[in-house]
């Protein structure tokens, strides 16, 4: 169905000519030079010296009426001497006579709305001119359509009818102005440009024809180029244009897009077809990818049985399909999945691993046989073979260390004959036929435990000796052959400890007598000698003989060293505290003389001048043995050889001096008494002192001494 819309713009032409300037040759800069039979100032129909108008034959100018210029270029083409398209230039065939009136009046240039009369600015070529309403018509080149911007107002305004004629569109509605019949035409591989609604060839520009033409929906007349592709004008680079574009050859059709940019209508960017290659990619765009065939294939067979062997006839793939395909034709049989070059060979009369042998020695199911050159039943593990059926001089064990020797096998008996004859890699094993008892001599005195031994052929360490006896293993001392000593130890391991010649082995020591308990000792002290550093060497070292009185106590045999003069009498007691626990005692009597003098001179006292080592104290009673005076001194005083002018509670305020007998006493006189008394003195070690064999010396004395 042919559609012919209908079209507004139908002018009449004589009637607009008639408004023309009339003014020929004019030149103005910035217009493109018209030629001969072209008004220049129709050119500049914009009013801003661009040349953005459209050039119209001035009648009469070359004669012939035919309204074309003197070189044959028709008007409104936009096309210039050389063929060029300068920027710029829009197919717009006004009528020569009608230009811009004034300031903000039709066909002005303007930026903004603002800037008309009529609040109308719309695009026009590369700028933009003032607009004005209509009902109908408009003047030539201009077309009475809606105005979009007036939405959802309906108002109709003038537009220029070619402003996006040839411009690259997707679709009809990048090409109409409120439905003024405009299409967006397909010109083949090239893409699809805007047309025009026109009737007859004279309602479109030069370098177009009115032609019915395919369009979304069936054909419409559109203006369409005469040859050559659309060009982009300059103001479509900034709005980006874009029509679909296909690139075509002998491998194929594919699509792409060209868009106006700032060089004018650019390429086609659709890839240009190739043969089908193994790359992921649809080369010759006919929506396969990567399809059979294609270059850098494989060769996959058809795997029946699934075990990744193929076989028969292949197909070329790039990559392996889901399932059933292999890479190679190596199967044997393709309905066994059992049978293929990995399969296991077992005793069933097949070629299982397709290795072009049945039953062959490595098959499942075999028996693993060795050879038993001696036939002794046991195999030379080093030369196998698995065989599906036995055969004679093999055996299923392969256990055998000399297969040319039939007394030798696992299990063998063995003797002592330097042959493994049982096979655990020894020779001359423990209990062997014509071994002998080796007892274990680890301090390699030559004998041995005689629980510890074995039967074996020859010596093996430790068990090193055929000597039984020894009782100590540990010691090379010790053995049945040793000289018995005396220290405790059954040298010879006769049983018995330092018998025979350990009891004559003990020398003589001094003051006493030695012996031998587990070692030589001091076995008895003389009498009054002990034996404290229990040093045997030096026997009894400590001589007692000057004698204590045996068996002291406080009323018992104390030593006696009778009175005690308050005229300065010293007696001294010496001794020896042995043995460990004696106690020496020592009674006294400290007499209290008649006083000749003014003072009384009484004054007992009682230390050591010789007390080795602080070791020894001394015990006190006053009296009699049951008056307790110090539990453990070194030094004792009792006195009254001082003058104390106060009486202290419980003390004598001293005796020096004295008031005479019959005579009062005075402040610094006191009555004088007779202080005599009997002292009982046990001395004895302290706690924690060893026993020694050194002397001490007690000094007692009374009166004046210093």
């Amino acid at each position: 169905m042919t559609r012919r819309p209908f079209l507004l713009a139908v002018l009449l032409t004589g009637l607009l000519l008639s408004c023309g300037s009339g003014t020929s040759g004019k030149s103005d800069p910035g217009l493109l030079d018209a030629g001969p039979g072209f008004d220049a100032d129709a050119a500049d129909s914009a009013g801003d010296g661009t040349g953005d108008g459209t050039l119209k034959e001035l009648p009469g100018q070359d004669g012939t009426g035919d309204g074309l210029a003197p070189d044959g270029v028709q008007p409104g083409d936009g096309v210039g001497p050389d063929g060029s398209y300068p920027d710029g230039y829009v197919d717009v065939p006004l009528d020569a006579g009608y230009q811009c009136e004034g300031e903000g009046g039709f066909m002005c240039p303007c930026t903004e709305s603002a800037d008309c009369v009529s609040g109308m600015c719309v695009a026009y070529g590369n700028g933009k001119v003032c607009s004005q309403t209509c009902s109908e018509d408009c003047p030539a080149g201009w077309v009475c359509a809606q105005d979009p911007t007036a939405l959802p107002d309906i108002r109709m305004i003038c537009q220029p009818r070619f402003q996006y004629l040839c411009m690259p569109c997707a679709q009809d509605s990048d090409c109409t102005r409120g439905g003024s019949g405009d299409f967006c035409v397909n010109y083949g591989e090239q893409g699809s440009f805007c047309g025009t609604a026109c009737e007859e060839n004279g309602d479109c520009p030069g370098a177009y024809n009115c032609a019915d033409s395919q369009v979304p929906g069936g054909t419409a007349d559109q203006c369409v180029r005469n040859s050559g592709l659309c060009s982009c004008a300059k103001w479509m680079a900034g709005n980006s244009p874009a029509t679909a574009c296909t690139i075509s050859n002998g491998f194929g059709t594919c699509e792409g897009f060209r868009r106006c940019n700032e060089d004018g209508l650019g390429a086609c960017d659709a890839r240009t077809p190739a043969p089908e290659a193994c790359n992921g990619e649809d080369d010759n765009c006919d929506t396969a990818i990567d399809p059979e065939g294609s270059e850098g294939c494989t060769p996959y067979f058809h795997d029946t049985d699934q075990d990744t062997f193929g076989a028969g006839p292949s197909v070329c793939l790039c990559k392996a399909p889901d399932w059933n395909w292999s890479a190679n034709d190596n199967d044997c049989d393709d309905q066994n999945k059992f049978i293929s070059p990995n399969g296991k060979e077992i005793c069933n009369n097949l070629d299982d691993d397709c290795n072009t042998m049945i039953d062959d020695t490595s098959g499942a199911g075999c028996i693993q046989l060795y050879q038993d050159a001696d036939l002794d039943g046991h195999g030379n593990g080093l030369v196998s073979a698995c065989v599906c059926a036995a055969s004679p001089g093999w055996s299923a064990l392969s256990d055998d260390c000399d297969d040319a020797a039939p007394t030798v096998y696992p299990g063998a008996p063995e003797t002592c004959d330097q042959i493994d004859s049982n096979c655990d890699g020894s020779l001359n094993d423990e209990g062997a036929a014509g071994c002998r008892p080796w007892f274990m001599d680890n301090d390699k005195d030559g004998f041995g435990l005689n629980e510890a031994f074995r039967c074996l052929c020859e010596s093996s360490d430790p068990f090193t000796t055929l000597k039984p006896g020894d009782c100590d293993d540990t010691s090379a001392d010790i053995k049945p052959t040793a000289v018995e000593r005396c220290d405790g130890v059954d040298n010879n391991c006769n049983k018995a400890l330092d018998d025979g010649p350990a009891l004559t082995e003990c020398p003589a020591i001094s003051n006493g007598l030695s012996g031998c308990i587990g070692r030589c000792a001091v076995v008895a002290c003389n009498k009054d000698f002990y034996d404290l550093d229990l040093v045997f060497e030096n026997g009894c070292e400590c001589d007692d003989s000057a004698g204590d009185v045996p068996m002291q106590s406080c009323d018992q045999y104390p030593t006696d060293l009778g009175d005690l003069s308050d005229s300065g009498t010293v007696k001294v007691g010496t001794g020896k505290l042995l043995p460990a626990g004696d106690t020496d005692w020592y009674k006294v009597r400290a007499v209290d003389d008649v006083n000749t003098g003014d003072c009384n001179s009484f004054h007992f006292k009682v230390r050591f001048t010789n007390n080795h080592g602080g070791a020894l104290a001394f015990a006190l009673w006053k009296n009699d043995c049951n008056s307790l005076l110090a539990p453990e001194l070194v030094v004792f005083d009792d006195y009254v050889d001082f003058f104390s002018p106060v009486y202290l509670e419980g003390e004598v305020g001293g005796e020096c001096g004295c008031a005479a007998v019959g005579q009062n006493t005075s402040p610094s006189r006191h009555r004088c008494a007779d202080h005599s008394a009997q002292y009982f003195i046990k001395v004895f070690r302290k706690d924690g002192f060893p026993v020694s064999c050194g002397s001490y010396e007690l000094t007692v004395s009374n009166g004046p001494v210093g």
